[in-house]
């Protein structure tokens, strides 16, 4: 006898994480030639110059969150209306929102054109010269990818997104000597062109063009919080770096970048775990009718997501300046600034499951989500315009993003708690495990620095340090870990039966 998989089981954070694996093992190994890749290209290019094209890159992230939302609405209606297996009308929301997205594209990469004229020093004009093409590579390939990926086609999706995690780096690297700073924008270029052409050819999706007025309107009234969450969340990550760029001077946006990197690295393997976990959990509402009904699996899933990325903080915390001081020691005097940003990394993750249940077609409470981070982006940007003018760098900025962000996480929970718990008691539970698991991620950072390590360190010295670092992390870590895992492992099991 067939069986039919459990919304539990389908939404069970182990399934999650095999799924998510098969995108995040290809990308990881892309991080990892990322990272060394922006080691090499910050040491060549220096704090100033590494700065000057961080600018560019900065207003390229800007400029693919400048939507209307129509294919953030039409993906929205497009995972609806597969979980209740209206094929036919699917198809057609999805040409729509694909053309009228397109269209839309060309208005923002024509605004980073205008931009190259605002500038007479070389790297940013010709760096806004290049960076349309990008930004109209970029929207395209992220509009194929999350299509394939609401289709379920993973095995399709996978194996393209390791080709641009590992080609970008490779490829950056290969043009650094001849280029320079341009080979950040070029490779990324390049590739992602390549790869739209690879989506194109292979299990097409007959998006033939496709207008309907009333349609488009329908998706951007749908769709203009949804994208207008992408660009707020990204401003609000972004709301350091740019406030480095506009009040400090450019050899401080290096040193913030770079120790921003490795963090986006870690934070975009989470990000493809929510790849995976949108249309699974969107699908599951509408089949189930009421979020309440998949309270015990979002509480898992939000506790599983906190602890690993608590780990990987405090993990990250432990061996970054060690690393630093050995390969890049110009850039040593950042890594106070990384070890307060690292903590970003938990909260931002921890907000994944009451986002999407807000923004999802059952609850519907997209604005309302959306105001939260509008008054997350508010007051980080008062804060850090007031920090700036008592005087404080780089660190204190850092600062900001992160008791801001606590502030948001806690606002989040309260807006969704009535759609997911139908007693408070069930909610609480959950806080007090979340709190907990907090706690003990700050106090381990706090034990961490009591290992201290010199800029002037040996190598000895270096291996010393990142060895009693680490295991004294693992150690910390390792009950609550086994814990975790055994629980979620049972309850699989059960589920199974």
């Amino acid at each position: 006898m067939t069986t039919v998989p459990s919304p539990a089981s389908k939404l069970n954070p182990l399934t999650m994480l095999g799924r998510s694996s098969r995108l995040t093992l290809g990308t990881q190994i892309g991080a990892v030639l990322n990272f060394a890749a922006s080691l090499l290209v910050a040491r060549t290019l220096g704090p100033e110059q590494f700065g000057s094209i961080s600018l560019v890159t900065l207003a390229l992230l800007y400029a693919s969150f400048m939507r209307l939302g129509i294919f953030d609405g039409g993906e929205r209606e497009l995972l609806d209306r597969l979980g209740r297996g209206e094929q036919a009308a699917a198809e057609r929301i999805q040409r729509i929102a694909f053309t009228g997205e397109l269209v839309w594209s060309i208005l923002p990469a024509l605004g980073l054109l205008a931009m190259s004229f605002m500038f007479d020093e070389p790297v940013r004009r010709i760096g806004f010269l290049l960076a349309p093409l990008m930004a109209f590579g970029t929207t395209l390939y992220r509009m194929l990818m999350r299509l394939h990926l609401a289709h379920q086609r993973l095995d399709l999706v996978a194996p393209i997104n390791a080709l641009r995690a590992i080609g970008v780096p490779v490829l950056t690297v290969a043009l650094l000597y001849p280029l320079g700073a341009f080979s950040l924008l070029v490779a990324p270029l390049v590739v992602e062109w390549i790869l739209v052409g690879v989506y194109l050819l292979r299990t097409p999706l007959h998006l033939r063009p496709c207008f309907d007025q009333s349609t488009l309107r329908r998706l951007v009234v749908v769709g203009l919080p949804l994208s207008l969450m992408s660009l707020i969340y990204w401003t609000y990550r972004l709301v350091g770096a740019s406030s480095v760029a506009i009040f400090l001077p450019v050899q401080d946006l290096g040193y913030y970048n770079f120790v921003s990197g490795p963090i986006n690295i870690i934070l975009v393997a989470f990000a493809e775990f929510s790849a995976i976990l949108t249309p699974t959990l969107w699908s599951e509402l509408s089949r189930v009718g009421a979020a309440e009904r998949l309270s015990q699996e979002c509480a898992r899933i939000t506790i599983f997501t906190t602890l690993v990325a608590c780990v990987l903080v405090n993990m990250a915390q432990a061996g970054f300046r060690p690393f630093v001081v050995l390969v890049a020691p110009a850039f040593a005097v950042a890594t106070p600034t990384f070890d307060i940003l690292a903590f970003s990394i938990v909260l931002l993750t921890i907000t994944f499951v009451p986002g999407l249940i807000l923004d999802s077609a059952v609850v519907n409470r997209q604005w309302q989500h959306l105001s939260i981070w509008v008054g997350g982006l508010i007051i980080n940007v008062t804060a850090n315009f007031m920090a700036i003018q008592l005087g404080g760098g780089i660190e204190a900025i850092a600062f900001n993003s992160i008791w801001v962000q606590l502030g948001v996480v806690i606002a989040l929970f309260m807006l969704a708690q009535p759609f997911i718990f139908q007693q408070p008691a069930a909610a609480l539970r959950l806080y007090a495990v979340l709190a907990g698991i907090l706690t003990l991620c700050l106090a381990t950072y706090f034990l961490i620095q009591i290992v201290t390590l010199h800029s002037t360190a040996s190598m000895k010295e270096l291996i010393i340090a990142t060895v009693l670092r680490v295991g004294l992390v693992l150690a910390i870590w390792f009950a609550p870990s086994v814990w975790l895992w055994r629980n979620i492992s049972q309850r699989t099991d059960e589920q199974s039966l």
